[in-house]
């Protein structure tokens, strides 16, 4: 929910009973007299968000228990501007089921009436799978006999995201409201786009060529320092003006224990510490999280992190760890660089056509355009092309410090909502709560139209009187996207490989 940014508050049966909720996500067992105020509820045309095993405590509900690969929605489906939806769970599929059709050629979701309200019965809980920490090797969609692939995140919290925030903006349609969010960016702006650098081995000449080139094209990047390997000029990096240092790693390993993490990160911040470079974001080598990794990145106070294994194409979030948020904010990237594509052989036409897809779906759900890139990648007029891509669509450049603090300023005072202030609508007059200068409100209607509204902006204003533009259509998927789930023995290899890594480790 504070990814999306729609304010929420937990129900209570006083007010429950009073009908003031839009929306209702049911995702936990509901007591006898909950029940009763649940169906009170959508009798008097409620709407609900829920899973099979809690709708079949309200309603009786026919289910099959299956396990599922992935979905993917239709193109006049409320869920159409999903992708591949990865989920790699069992999920107990309603007999009514309607919507989002899984790996096995049959729907997965049910939508529409139920007991006088409307209701999106998933066959699994959304919040549990965004919890899911499990990694594999994945392929990526492009338009290439070979795809790129990365080790990531399992299941596509990405995707897990959107049919939340869908789910609520269909709902909220469905009962004649507006949809209200806090929005992703600064200052209205469209987007935002960072560069991200891991170091990985990069020779003094193969650095501070890439740094130039940089120069030259007016960017800015975080660079995250694979210091073992820069040892020797590692004073060098202070030359950098406008970029930001942060923290690849001492030895280039991400380990499975608390106490060889943090050995890795104590010799890396040594010497960074003694060249004078200070630093507070870290992403870790090959991409990859585990739980004792971020108590170690929670023990040095860092301020973010960044790793695909994690999460990636999406917006930043605090991990679960025992129940409670991380005091380390994960910063979402896309998994794919020049290096990915090289392995497949592609060449810079075909890296260019990848690139701008990638551009245009994630401009088109507004997910932050984070790239990441290595010296040793070379491919530079790869490179200038996204660049001159981005400054045609007046996309700003910030480095990841910089997205770290909007994003925590947005996180607060999406709390400040949840506790203490309220999102009125009544006689078709919208009513906002105060916000500073930087923060602005999104809204949509029934007619797939979108305004914004500024957090400055706080008295009561008629929808009538707002500026309202057609959204754009959902980038279409490609035909065949199910290809990148299609078993490899390439796949298969690669994970063994990794496998004898981290054993011989």
């Amino acid at each position: 929910m504070q990814q999306v940014g729609v304010p929420y508050s937990l129900v209570e049966k006083e007010t429950l009973a009073q009908n003031i909720f839009p929306v209702v996500i049911l995702n936990a067992k509901p007591k006898k007299e909950e029940k009763e105020l649940l169906l009170r509820y959508l009798k008097n045309g409620g709407a609900l968000i829920t899973s099979t095993q809690f709708l079949e405590k309200l309603f009786p509900v026919h289910s099959k228990l299956q396990a599922i690969k992935y979905l993917l929605p239709e193109p006049e489906s409320p869920f159409n501007t999903n992708g591949l939806i990865d989920v790699f769970s069992f999920g107990k599929i309603p007999a009514n089921a309607n919507t989002l059709v899984t790996n096995k050629q049959r729907c997965s979701t049910f939508i529409g009436e139920l007991g006088g309200g409307c209701v999106i019965c998933f066959p699994f809980d959304l919040g549990e799978l965004v919890t899911d920490t499990r990694i594999q090797r994945k392929y990526f969609p492009a338009q290439s006999p070979k795809l790129p692939a990365e080790r990531v995140s399992l299941v596509g919290k990405n995707e897990i995201r959107k049919l939340a925030a869908s789910s609520l903006e269909f709902l909220f349609h469905q009962r004649n409201l507006p949809f209200v969010h806090l929005w992703y960016f600064p200052n209205n702006e469209r987007n935002l786009f960072s560069f991200r650098i891991d170091s990985d081995y990069g020779t003094e000449k193969e650095i501070f060529s890439l740094y130039n080139f940089l120069q030259k094209e007016n960017i800015r990047a975080t660079w995250f320092l694979h210091v073992q390997s820069h040892q020797k000029y590692l004073h060098r990096f202070r030359e950098m003006r406008g970029h930001e240092m942060a923290l690849h790693c001492y030895e280039h390993e991400t380990f499975p224990t608390f106490k060889k993490n943090q050995r890795n990160i104590r010799l890396a911040k040594k010497f960074l510490d003694e060249a004078g470079i200070p630093f507070s974001g870290f992403a870790a080598p090959f991409g990859d999280w585990n739980t004792e990794l971020n108590k170690a990145l929670e023990q040095f106070l860092f301020s973010y992190s960044s790793e695909f294994a994690f999460d990636y194409d999406n917006f930043p979030s605090f991990p679960s760890i025992g129940n409670l948020p991380s005091s380390v904010l994960q910063i979402p990237i896309h998994p794919v660089c020049i290096g990915s594509l090289r392995a497949t052989r592609m060449n810079e036409t075909a890296m260019n056509e990848y690139f701008e897809n990638v551009l245009a779906n994630k401009l088109q759900n507004h997910e932050p355009l984070f790239f990441y890139h290595h010296p040793k990648d070379a491919h530079p007029e790869v490179l200038r092309a996204m660049f001159e891509n981005l400054r045609n669509k007046k996309i700003r450049n910030v480095t990841f410090s910089e997205f770290y603090t909007w994003w925590k300023k947005r996180s607060d005072v999406f709390s400040t909502l949840c506790s203490t202030e309220k999102i009125e609508f009544a006689n078709g007059i919208l009513s906002l709560p105060s916000a500073e200068n930087e923060i602005s409100f999104r809204v949509t209607n029934k007619n797939n139209q979108a305004t914004f509204v500024s957090g400055t902006q706080t008295n009561g204003t008629s929808l009538d009187q707002f500026f309202w533009q057609e959204q754009s259509t959902p980038v279409p998927l490609p035909h065949d996207i199910e290809r990148a789930r299609k078993f490899s023995p390439r796949l298969l290899n690669q994970r063994f490989r990794i496998f004898l890594r981290r054993k011989l480790k």
